[in-house]
């Protein structure tokens, strides 16, 4: 566990200050750090250095506690009581930056807490700090070995499979009435596309999946049976082309593909990248390296849904000319 002791003593002496100023519509004095944090890296003061958060792990941390989670939500609340919308006139500069890097921290830290979206809403646009998610993403094995921890001790592979395949579906609102294409390979990122068919139909929205490889996880079988017995159908790409469809998903290749893409992955990815759709990778864009972000040939996305964290490789490379949008679900992995 991290100190948080250090944002509680911090806290002692300015946070009913803090929240006045808010509530005023203006921040006069200095506190920006430990009332509103942010992850470690983005700023060169002391101060800075020892208020920063650690990471998403100890954001998350922060999030769990019992007396700052419910003071950061009480003063990101006052902001959005304001009739002000220019962050720069309530915080002044450059703690309006510092408030944007903050909320798109806990953002992600708590996906499930409203209010940090809300602000980000109301005094960006909804754009979140970039650097800020550069410096909470995982390596590729951080991901692989919490991933392992979370089914080994808390949550069947299944289920996160199925809550991977569920953030997907609420990721994008555009499904219906749409001619929607899956396409799936032979490890876990395939059985996600397996378990999205599965998802959509029990929404009324049909969608075909294109099979990329004989092979399939253990859970993949699992949602693949559930998708074909509920109606869904289940082919070869070569029996079909994709110019017809609407809506292509990639779960292709995932987070552990390294090296260039060749054979049929790579005609599969050259067809994607060929056809009209609208393109959602699911967890990375197939033939990305997870880690650097390069790739050779690989699928270029207007929406990328990442799942678990971010992985480096996101922000590295290629990635700002391969990926259009990009989301993070959680679905409750523990990072390790």
């Amino acid at each position: 566990m991290s100190d948080l002791d250090r944002f509680l003593k911090a806290q002692e002496r300015d946070y009913e200050t803090a929240l006045s100023e808010i509530k005023s519509g203006r921040k006069r004095s200095h506190w920006i750090w430990y009332i509103f944090p942010q992850v470690k890296g983005l700023g060169f003061s002391a101060i800075s250095e020892e208020y920063g958060i650690d990471g998403i792990k100890e954001a998350k941390e922060y999030m769990a506690h019992p007396i700052l989670s419910k003071r950061l939500i009480e003063i990101s609340n006052a902001l959005l009581k304001l009739e002000e919308n220019d962050p720069g006139k309530v915080m002044g500069y450059p703690d309006d930056l510092k408030l944007r890097s903050s909320m798109t921290l806990f953002a992600e830290a708590a996906p499930d807490e409203t209010v940090f979206t809300k602000v980000l809403d109301k005094y960006y646009g909804g754009k979140k700090d970039i650097e800020t998610l550069k410096r909470i993403a995982i390596s590729v094995d951080q991901m692989r070995r919490s991933d392992a921890y979370t089914i080994e001790k808390l949550v069947s592979g299944r289920e996160l499979m199925h809550r991977a395949a569920m953030g997907v579906y609420n990721s994008y609102d555009g499904w219906n009435n749409k001619n929607i294409a899956i396409i799936v390979g032979g490890g876990n990122n395939g059985g996600d596309g397996y378990a999205l068919a599965g998802i959509l139909k029990e929404n009324g929205i049909s969608s075909t999946v294109f099979k990329a490889s004989e092979k399939m996880s253990e859970d993949g079988k699992y949602y693949c049976k559930v998708a074909v017995d509920s109606g869904v159908t289940v082919t070869d790409l070569d029996e079909e082309t994709l110019d017809s469809y609407d809506v292509i998903v990639d779960c292709v290749l995932g987070t552990g593909f390294v090296g260039e893409v060749r054979g049929k992955a790579a005609q599969i990815i050259e067809a994607i990248n060929a056809a009209k759709a609208y393109v959602i990778s699911v967890d990375i864009n197939s033939g990305m390296n997870g880690d650097t972000g390069e790739a050779g040939i690989a699928v270029r996305s207007d929406l990328t849904v990442s799942v678990g964290y971010y992985k480096n490789g996101m922000f590295r490379g290629r990635a700002s000319e391969l990926i259009g949008k990009m989301v993070n679900v959680d679905i409750g992995i523990v990072l390790v």
